[in-house]
């Protein structure tokens, strides 16, 4: 499940369910879900939970690659998605701080040790 970009677990998912040719519905009756809670999982508005890791893990059990589909690998998946989008809002947010408060600060700071 290792990537070199990290993407939400629920691409993983689609990914995988489409080489398998299962429907989205289907695969969330199979395994006990709504289809909208796995629809929302797959467009990355909802995080994988412990539970849904367990039942992913036993469903792709067969994969070549299991071992890559462990509940660790998917929690760890969505970590590092989760870690990154805070990331990325983080920067946003530091960025629009500085347009806000930077020049106008270092002005006033510089003006007050001047004028002072």
């Amino acid at each position: 499940m290792e990537t070199n970009t990290v993407v939400h677990p629920g691409f993983i998912l689609r990914q995988l369910l489409k080489k398998r040719n299962i429907s989205s519905k289907d695969f969330a009756t199979e395994l006990g879900e709504s289809p909208a809670a796995i629809s929302n999982i797959m467009t990355g508005k909802k995080s994988i939970s412990v539970g849904l890791a367990r039942k992913l893990s036993g469903f792709f059990a067969d994969e070549e690659n299991a071992a890559d589909y462990t509940p660790l690998a998917w929690l760890t998946a969505q970590a590092k998605f989760d870690i990154e989008q805070h990331e990325r809002e983080h920067a946003i947010e530091v960025a629009a701080d500085e347009n806000r408060f930077g020049m106008a600060a270092c002005e006033g700071a510089r003006e007050a040790r001047f004028n002072g």
